[in-house]
């Protein structure tokens, strides 16, 4: 590096000495020299820089194609449970102490049972422990301390979606000031014309105004059709939409990290275009005795809801040394919204993560071997975790997720392994809201039959159904968001993922009760 540096140097200084003297008729003449010191450095440059590329192997892509646990054997030496962020005090990333076990053979997948509560698994499905007074004493604990609110929140019974009146700021101008997404064009817009609305109300002496929740939550999977999805149930029009389709509040921006964390009232400001919504439709006809005269509803469909638990440790009620977590954003969103209704559509999880990888790995290059050395590292580091730990606590692992040592240079996930471990997931999800509050729904079937997954949501979601003419409208709408796969998976690839991914599908099957579930036939 010196010897470029000093090169660059002395060539300028020449230009510049050669410049001077050709106005004095010695042009050509130290011209013949300059070409002849140039020649002479340029030859120590390149040797030098050869010298250097020698001694310093870039990253390569090895294709392997034997069985998980023997590829790779060259790894770095920080494998997973000797990590120092793993099981050490005081790691780099915070991530909590997990207490070691004996090393053991490798069994077969289960979901073990959480230490605190073991009834969440049971014969036959899931037991509902969101009943139990001491669970709802501490989720409401934490949920006060991260948000400043008492819960469950009371919410207007004549609207059909959650929502509550609060008291119209005295000065206007510094309400949505600070919010975390004002920054953009389109949302500044839409805040101005909320504050004119605001003012507008407060020149008719009225002194509240409505603030809104979601009614559902559509929290996931990423590349399983999501968007479209959202973006098609808005369509019906007892909907009113959002600011935002994924604000990625609920695991990101709030029980995220705590340097991370959006305010609830932030939250809360993305619906005030939809509450407006709501209170200007009524229905004449609904008699407010026997139910919502308000009947319009808005919800939200951020992917991370579902499985984005990284930081479980800084909540209250969460036992470190446990190595996995008793409480995770489903529960605290059940103890704030006992009544929301939760959405989940599903892919075979290998083509979702391919998927994934496609639309994320564009600094590294949508190439099959990169994503074929990620999974082979992903795979083994999380067979590392279960010698050590149980299924729930290598899922929940931000360190294992994140643990790739040969692609620190793009700071990206590229093969996001543990969103596929759906059973987990789902288990979490259903335990906290009970099965009648959770609709699991399958891409698969999506694309095959969009009507029918839309009546079943619409149903599900208590919406009047459509008219024949509603429906071709909504479903002749072009699809949002598609990333075709144009570049094929490795076979090797596939074959590691399907063997891998196949006891989490089996046990999915087994608490759903449908054979769907397993994607035994891709």
């Amino acid at each position: 590096m010196a010897n470029s540096v000093a090169l660059r140097h002395i060539t300028r200084a020449y230009f510049i000495l050669l410049w001077r003297l050709s106005k004095r008729g010695f042009g050509v003449i130290l011209l013949l020299c300059m070409v002849g010191i140039m020649v002479g450095f340029l030859g120590v440059e390149f040797q030098y820089t050869a010298k250097i590329a020698l001694q310093i192997p870039g990253p390569s892509v090895r294709v392997y194609t034997g069985p998980p646990q023997n590829l790779n054997k060259t790894r770095d030496p920080l494998i997973l449970g000797h990590l120092p962020d793993l099981g050490v005090a005081g790691a780099p990333d915070g991530q909590p102490k997990l207490p070691p076990t004996p090393p053991k053979p490798s069994t077969p997948l289960r979901l073990d049972r959480r230490p605190t509560n073991t009834s969440f698994l049971q014969k036959g499905g899931i037991s509902d422990t969101s009943g139990d007074d001491e669970r709802k004493r501490v989720i409401s604990e934490e949920i006060y301390k991260t948000l400043g609110v008492r819960t469950p929140l009371k919410f207007d019974p004549n609207f059909k979606n959650p929502c509550w009146y609060e008291q119209i700021p005295a000065k206007l101008d510094s309400m949505y000031a600070n919010n975390h997404w004002a920054d953009g064009k389109t949302f500044t817009q839409k805040f101005n014309i909320l504050k004119n609305f605001l003012a507008f109300l407060r020149g008719r002496h009225f002194s509240q105004h409505l603030r809104c929740l979601p009614y559902f939550y559509l929290v996931g999977v990423a590349k399983a059709g999501t968007t479209d999805l959202y973006d098609r149930i808005s369509q019906h029009p007892d909907m009113a939409q959002g600011m935002l389709k994924e604000p990625q509040w609920w695991g990101r921006r709030n029980f995220g990290s705590k340097s991370m964390s959006v305010p609830f009232s932030q939250y809360v400001e993305l619906f005030d275009m939809a509450a407006k919504a709501i209170a200007e439709q009524t229905c004449m006809k609904c008699n407010p005795k026997d139910g919502p005269i308000h009947t319009r509803l808005t919800g939200e469909a951020s992917p991370t809801t579902f499985w984005f638990n990284d930081f479980w440790d800084e909540r209250l009620g969460n036992n470190v040394t446990s190595g996995e977590p008793t409480y995770v954003v489903a529960d605290y969103m059940k103890q704030l919204q006992p009544n929301a209704k939760i959405i989940i559509i599903l892919r075979n999880p290998v083509e979702r993560v391919y998927s994934d990888f496609l639309y994320l790995a564009k600094r590294v290059g949508k190439r099959p071997e990169v994503f074929h050395r990620a999974v082979v590292e992903g795979v083994k580091i999380f067979n590392d975790c279960r010698m050590r730990h149980s299924v729930r606590s290598c899922v929940h692992n931000r360190t294992v997720r994140l643990y790739r040592p040969w692609s620190e240079e793009c700071f990206c996930e590229i093969a996001r392994l543990s969103i596929g471990m759906y059973s987990v997931h789902v288990t979490d999800w259903i335990r906290a809201f009970s099965p009648r509050q959770v609709l699991i729904l399958r891409f698969e079937d999506y694309v095959k039959n969009q009507l029918d997954t839309l009546r079943k949501v619409f149903e599900f979601l208590d919406l009047r159904p459509l008219t024949k003419r509603e429906e071709r409208r909504i479903t002749l709408k072009v699809p949002s968001n598609r990333t075709p796969n144009k570049i094929p998976m490795l076979k090797e690839t596939r074959k590691i993922l399907t063997e891998f991914y196949e006891p989490f599908n089996k046990e999915l099957a087994s608490i759903l009760k449908d054979e769907k579930y397993s994607w035994k036939g891709g």
